[in-house]
């Protein structure tokens, strides 16, 4: 059978007019050739079947053959990546890369300390410092964010080879306190790629494969990117919301 792509989808629908996020629609309806299987774009949502909820994202269906859906390939494209200043982002938590005295430092962490204001040092103080990997959870104060999570990177090649190990606990431990106060949205920084120095390819590796173990979790996660060279790394492996790295995360 013929595959119908997303472009060829996303076409037809603006010639036809229709809204992709309002339903779930069979080619036919697009004016296409009634295939069996067709892959939806990445703004459709099937908002018709009581078994999918709305935040689910409708990529791919099978008709049958008289061309209405039967079977939904779903997926939740909410982890994306932008390029931004994370002290911008309005969302329920950001993530501080900080150190291990949670007094504010250099980089994205004094960025995030600066932007909050004086409070949240004030708060910091009584946190006791952060175990490196571990995270912990103060106000947004003035920031869009509601909360900051602060967690503690690994400094690459002074962690006795246990820098990978670190890095991901890093963000296990920020998803779980996040779900823990019922964080729905959470923005990401690139933990420990810059003064730090882990390698940012395979930092980026991390990041993404345990945002996927919490996919179901969250409304969104985002990757924000200071630097050009971090975003293009970002965007090459989440890929676009029909490839093959997404496509595989989806359920029939």
């Amino acid at each position: 059978m013929a595959i119908l792509t997303v472009e060829i989808i996303k076409q037809a629908a603006e010639q036809k007019g229709f809204n992709l996020r309002d339903k779930a629609f069979a080619p036919r309806d697009l004016g296409l050739k009634a295939n069996r299987y067709g892959a939806f774009s990445d703004y459709c949502n099937n908002t018709k079947s009581s078994k999918h909820n709305k935040r689910e994202i409708l990529t791919a269906v099978e008709f049958n053959k008289g061309g209405r859906p039967t079977k939904y390939k779903l997926l939740k494209i909410n982890i994306i990546t932008i390029q931004s200043d994370i002290t911008t982002v309005k969302a329920d938590a950001i993530v501080n890369p900080a150190n291990v005295t949670l007094l504010g430092g250099g980089g994205c962490d004094g960025m995030i300390h600066k932007a909050a204001g004086a409070e949240l040092l004030d708060e910091c103080k009584k946190l006791g410092g952060c175990e490196k990997s571990e995270a912990k959870i103060t106000k947004g104060y003035n920031l869009p964010a509601k909360f900051i999570i602060h967690t503690v990177g690994p400094v690459f090649r002074h962690e006795n080879g246990k820098e990978k190990e670190i890095l991901t606990s890093c963000y296990i431990n920020s998803f779980k306190l996040a779900k823990k106060h019922g964080i729905k949205t959470i923005v990401f920084p690139c933990i420990s790629t810059g003064c730090f120095h882990f390698p940012k390819d395979e930092a980026a590796k991390i990041a993404i494969s345990v945002a996927k173990k919490y996919i179901n979790n969250f409304e969104k996660i985002i990757f924000v990117c200071f630097l050009e060279l971090d975003h293009k790394i970002y965007k090459k492996m989440l890929g676009k919301p029909d490839d093959n790295t997404l496509m595989r995360n989806g359920r029939t």
